[in-house]
């Protein structure tokens, strides 16, 4: 065999090798699993609203979401209420009546990947009359407006037994007047700057569960453009507000990133996701436009960053700055 042709033979040896470290270099990329937080975890409490007779008892339902998206059973929670001479709660969230009024049930959960998470708090009603206002319930569905928008709100009162009390007389209330200012009496509400607030309805000293609104500017938005982090990327993506008032992402027609197993999209304070960050989803498609729904809790100015996040490995592939 001639000196060319073995010179020829070492450098297509070599080409190969080089390929071959070259496509391990990508597989181990994203194989070295990670179990760091990815996402908001979430502890919700179920009902939001409950009312119980005296000396009676009621366990509530809790529902534990972990930073990974997956709900887990095995979980050892806190409870809470904020007044125990009305209502004592035991470590399995069973509530029992002790004085007639209200209480606020609340639970929480530490774990390793997110840390310390706070559920929601609900209403619960302690009553001896089976006539009496034992519930308050807004009936008002739409929770996002625009600055300037009107609404005007509306809640029934039930006793125990969930039958309707006529009452014409209702307390409304808003955490933050600034935000949302609410007439006391008619329940009418002009939403007057960009945030959350929270409504109530009072009757007869009965008070309803919280009312969550979020407030926004019509013409907000924020663009990101892609950079690379662990693999190719391009697009931008554009947080903005969508004509119900709901925030979402929007990735351009030109986006597109490197495939990869469980890739999901986040809405992150820095540039790698952690507990602090809102999970979109799943990515839909490695290329081409595609939107994602935000959580109507999370404002605008929430985040500074869209991220690409191989979740299974806990690698970056792409993330842009929102600006």
């Amino acid at each position: 065999m001639g000196i060319i042709m073995r010179l020829n033979i070492l450098r297509l040896m070599n080409w190969k090798v080089w390929c071959l470290i070259y496509m391990l270099v990508l597989i181990t990329a994203c194989a070295q699993p990670d179990d760091k937080a990815l996402g908001m975890a979430n502890l919700a409490l179920d009902p939001d609203s409950k009312a119980i007779v005296l000396n009676d008892t009621f366990q509530y339902t809790a529902t534990f979401t972990d930073a990974r998206g997956d709900e887990l059973d095995n979980i050892t929670l806190t409870w809470a209420s904020s007044d125990e001479s009305i209502a004592t709660v035991s470590s399995d969230g069973t509530v029992t009546g002790i004085a007639v009024g209200q209480a606020q049930i609340s639970a929480m959960v530490t774990t390793d990947d997110a840390g310390l998470t706070s559920s929601n708090v609900v209403i619960l009603t302690v009553t001896d009359d089976p006539s009496a206002v034992a519930t308050v319930k807004i009936n008002n569905t739409t929770s996002a407006f625009f600055v300037g928008d009107n609404e005007q709100l509306t809640a029934e009162a039930f006793n125990i037994n969930d039958e309707v009390i006529m009452s014409s007389s209702i307390i409304w209330s808003s955490s933050d007047e600034n935000i949302a200012l609410i007439d006391e009496t008619n329940g009418n509400v002009q939403f007057l700057s960009s945030g959350t607030a929270l409504l109530s309805a009072t009757i007869d000293g009965i008070s309803s569960a919280d009312f969550v609104v979020s407030v926004r500017n019509e013409s907000q938005s924020r663009i990101a453009n892609f950079q690379r982090a662990a693999h190719a990327i391009g697009g931008t993506a554009t947080l903005q507000v969508n004509d119900s008032g709901n925030l979402e992402v929007v990735f351009s027609d030109d986006f597109s990133v490197d495939d990869g197993p469980g890739l999901e999209v986040f809405l992150s304070k820095q540039q790698t996701p952690n507990q602090t960050s809102a999970n979109l989803g799943s990515l839909k498609s490695i290329s081409g436009g595609q939107t994602y729904t935000v959580p109507s809790s999370i404002m605008i100015d929430d985040f500074d960053w869209v991220v690409i996040h191989c979740v299974p490995y806990n690698i970056v592939f792409g993330r842009g700055m929102l600006q």
